[in-house]
């Protein structure tokens, strides 16, 4: 008699969440108590199915790979953001820092940032 497999909801939601987070098919199983192999036979049952759990795992994984892909892109352009307004205080100096402090951030920024693709 097979043992019962150690996929729960429970585990399926804590190994998506570690996998939107960004961390590797290997410690996301690892975090929970499975092993690799173990999540990865998951999955690729999961891929071959049309229903059921194994399905919905591959699923699940699928969207937190997504998601995940897309925090990482959102900060990433957050910090180029924050870059480019610290060149651009340094740059303009006090006319710019002095439109920031007057709340013109976004639509500044982006005009700022044209100009010094401008400059190169």
């Amino acid at each position: 008699m097979a043992r019962p497999s150690k996929l729960t909801p429970e585990i399926q939601k804590r190994i998506g969440d570690n996998i939107a987070l960004g961390l590797t098919y290997r410690l996301a199983a690892e975090s929970v108590g499975v092993t690799y192999k173990s999540l990865n036979e998951w999955n690729q049952r999961g891929q071959k199915e049309k229903f059921g759990k194994y399905f919905e795992f591959a699923q699940h994984i699928k969207k937190c790979n997504a998601e995940g892909a897309k925090k990482l892109l959102e900060r990433l352009n957050d910090a180029a953001k924050l870059e480019i307004a610290k060149f651009a205080c340094l740059y303009w100096k006090g006319d710019f820092l002095k439109n920031l402090e007057n709340g013109y951030t976004g639509k500044l920024i982006q005009f700022q940032t044209t100009k010094i693709r401008m400059l190169r």
